[in-house]
């Protein structure tokens, strides 16, 4: 259904941060095959499949902290034709700059068009990581001022849930905002 809401087109890059077992993205490769399937009946000696494997190359990526969903990610990708050179290891929360080689090739700051994503939820799994919550202006106490603004202050956290952060997080991947289209 959210991928579906957000109709991803031929030329959009999508981005799942905490992307578990890789069930959003699986989806828009299935939302997408039916547009590749309609180009390559109009276009001589071309493949729906090498389009569809070729798109989710260059344009699906999801990144997971856990080493083993990242693994089953990239299975489910291949078993649902392809994309798991997009897929990573790696904790999304930290920042873009503390990032390595082969997953800044294939994710930038403000490169994304769309993200999908059900980030972890709930008391039981907290970032305490004063690195990573240095980088979140909600990683940060806010006060309120006289006015009746609130302002961040230069104090960390002691802990944030990570569906916090990761609100945040979306909104420095995508080069957009995608509304309804």
């Amino acid at each position: 259904m959210a991928t579906q809401m957000v109709m991803p087109r031929i030329d959009d890059t999508v981005c799942d941060p905490a992307c578990g077992s890789g069930g959003f993205l699986v989806m828009v490769l299935k939302e997408m095959a039916p547009k590749f399937e309609e180009i390559a009946r109009t276009k001589a000696r071309v493949s729906a499949d090498a389009l569809l494997r070729e798109y989710a190359d260059k344009h699906i990526r999801g990144i997971d902290f856990n080493p083993d969903l990242a693994r089953v990610a990239k299975m489910n990708m291949v078993l649902n034709d392809d994309g798991h050179t997009g897929i990573f290891h790696r904790d999304s929360l930290i920042a873009f700059e503390e990032w390595d080689g082969p997953l800044l090739e294939k994710i930038r700051p403000n490169s994304m068009d769309i993200v999908l994503t059900n980030p972890p939820f709930g008391k039981k799994c907290v970032i305490d990581d004063k690195k990573i919550l240095r980088n979140f202006d909600l990683g940060h106490k806010w006060e309120r001022q006289e006015d009746g603004r609130w302002a961040m202050t230069d104090q960390v956290e002691h802990a944030r849930t990570p569906d916090i952060l990761f609100i945040e997080d979306v909104s420095t991947c995508c080069a957009r905002t995608v509304g309804w289209r």
